[in-house]
């Protein structure tokens, strides 16, 4: 570990000060105590396992506001296990603010055209979709129109079951419902019987 002329904790290599910042994990006096956090996502034993631990977690988390909503948004890019990135993805749909969405749709977006980061890409479209409130629509409306007719089959239905999460729900989903190709008109009535199958 390596300090910094202010003393902070720099870690991995990032630089709080740097215009970065907000995309990258946030480097300061909290770093260790989020990694250590991280790192006990998906445990199965020890203070964060099962429903009541990963509650407790998620509120150790939040004492660290939206910096570190941010910081988990970039900790998850280099994350490689599902078992890791499927609890990350419900801990950021319980702790991410709408600015923070934001942050988190523009590096959606990036990640899907690169398929090195497809996971990560399908983690942030489920975190959205947990989160789908009216804080999150807008973002998530956006991300939406933008993937939902991608290639990878995979992100095309997290993505339309995405758009049946959010608010907007009804409007999204018309949107692909005319002249879509055939595995998007499949996805969209699988999604559809979904959503008509739900309580009212």
């Amino acid at each position: 570990m390596n300090w910094d002329s202010n003393s902070a904790i720099v870690d991995r290599g990032y630089d709080v000060h740097s215009s970065s910042a907000t995309t990258s994990p946030s480097t300061y006096a909290d770093t260790a105590a989020l990694e250590r956090l991280y790192l006990s996502l998906g445990d199965r034993e020890g203070p964060f396992a099962g429903p009541s631990g990963r509650k407790a977690l998620r509120a150790r988390f939040a004492t660290h506001g939206q910096q570190g909503a941010r910081w988990l948004i970039a900790r998850m890019e280099s994350e490689r296990s599902d078992d890791t990135l499927r609890p990350a993805a419900e801990l950021l749909a319980h702790i991410a603010d709408k600015r923070v969405w934001q942050i988190a749709a523009d590096k959606l977006l990036d990640a899907a055209e690169r398929a090195d980061l497809r996971s990560y890409s399908e983690t942030l479209l489920r975190a959205l979709a947990a989160a789908a409130t009216n804080s999150s629509d807008h973002v998530g409306s956006n991300v939406v129109r933008k993937l939902a007719a991608h290639q990878d089959a995979a992100l095309r239905e997290l993505t339309l079951r995405l758009a049946a999460a959010l608010p907007s729900h009804d409007a999204l989903l018309d949107l692909f419902d005319q002249d879509a190709d055939p595995d998007v008109k499949d996805t969209l009535i699988e999604v559809r019987e979904e959503l008509n199958s739900r309580p009212q």
